[in-house]
């Protein structure tokens, strides 16, 4: 990326399920309230610090937004107001896994939003995702039951990494370049640049 270069577009990705009939949900998982939230945020930006100050490499410079002090909070209180006024249950904003499976407190989890304001099939959105090719089944069974008692078509998430792509296909995920909400940083400066944890919590 030269010095010419200002505002990139960086990965405009994302991976749609459809609802589909019900499924079973795995044992292990346990829903996340609205209470519980900024708890997981608070957890996974601990990791997401971690992460990134580990993944050093020469001439390449890697940043990311984290999920808590209210970044990721907005989607969430968008969202209250679009369940719709029939919905008398408590709907759960996430699932977690509570397996110490990163060697951390953090657990593999799921939150997510709800996006149906934009043209085509309505949407859950999941917001942010920490999971593994092992796990990530799991989660997206109990975005998809959420996603169906909301009577929306679809469940969706943006820019997997690399080792969740192949799974999520074999789930019945299609990938593929979005046509709006473009994610786009701006740069002035030379060599390569790497946005992590590029998904739905940092845009509005």
């Amino acid at each position: 990326m030269g010095k010419d270069k200002a505002w990139i577009e960086h990965d405009p990705i994302g991976t749609i399920w459809p609802v589909g009939a019900g499924e079973e949900l795995a044992e292990e998982i346990e829903w996340i309230s609205a209470s519980e939230l900024a708890i997981i945020w608070d957890l996974d930006a601990a990791m997401i610090k971690k992460q990134i100050h580990t993944a050093v490499d020469t001439g390449t410079m890697f940043f990311s937004f984290l999920p808590n002090n209210g970044v990721a909070q907005f989607l969430f209180e968008r969202s209250k107001h679009m369940i719709p006024k029939d919905n008398d249950n408590e709907l759960m904003w996430g699932v977690k896994i509570m397996a110490d499976l990163d060697g951390s407190q953090c657990p593999h989890f799921a939150t997510w939003a709800l996006d149906p304001g934009r043209s085509g099939p309505s949407t859950l959105i999941i917001t942010r995702l920490r999971a593994s090719p092992s796990t990530l089944g799991k989660l997206l069974g109990a975005a998809k039951k959420v996603a169906r008692d909301l009577a929306l078509d679809q469940v969706e998430v943006w820019n997997l990494g690399p080792e969740l792509k192949a799974v999520a296909k074999e789930l019945g995920g299609k990938t593929g370049v979005r046509e709006d909400h473009l994610p786009a940083l701006a740069w002035y400066r030379g060599g390569d640049i790497i946005w992590r944890f590029n998904e739905r919590f940092c845009w509005c």
